[in-house]
């Protein structure tokens, strides 16, 4: 298929010449776990994406692959961190009679959103919700999207996802601290 645009043309020089040598990076910085296949691919096409909307701008830089390994560096690291942070927020101690939990409680909601057992508290904990909150509990605990990525999808400001997040644990806390 030949490229119809200076666009289309760009980007896909670009994906030829720098595929391969991302996918090694992001390999390499996952010490060669093949079985984050899925998280490469992913950062790879986020990149990608990113270098799509940038198009312009990368005819003029001056080194157009090192931006898109940086960009590229820096998705995968990004997912990486947020995941490490979504597991940390959800530790429990094993042992809840005689050890307090490991992480702030307000922080496990979307654990919590996953237990069938309190299926009941989330559809009260949504009913109270704004159409607003609604979306950004979708998008942020259900769809893991960052804070960045729900704003986007709301064409919202970052400072009200982050608002909207804090009324949302809030609310959350309050049923489950009613819940005998």
């Amino acid at each position: 298929m030949q490229p119809t645009s200076d666009r289309e043309a760009f980007i896909v020089g670009l994906y030829t010449s720098c595929h391969d040598l991302l996918e090694k990076m992001c390999y390499r910085l996952l010490d060669y776990d093949t079985s984050q296949a899925d998280l490469v691919a992913d950062c790879i096409q986020e990149a990608f994406l990113a270098a799509d909307r940038h198009w312009r701008m990368l005819t003029r830089h001056p080194n157009p692959q090192g931006w898109l390994v940086t960009t590229c560096q820096n998705r995968l690291k990004d997912s990486l961190r947020r995941e490490r942070t979504r597991r940390f927020r959800t530790a429990w101690s094993l042992d809840e009679d005689s050890a307090p939990q490991v992480a702030d409680a307000a922080g496990a909601l979307d654990s919590w959103v996953d237990r069938a057992a309190d299926q009941q508290a989330v559809e009260q904990v949504l009913r109270l919700l704004s159409p607003a909150e609604k979306q950004v509990m979708q998008g942020y605990f259900v769809d893991n999207l960052s804070m960045e990525e729900v704003a986007d999808r709301q064409g919202s400001t970052l400072s009200a996802v982050k608002s909207a997040i804090f009324r949302i644990r809030s609310k959350a806390r309050q049923m489950r601290e009613k819940k005998p």
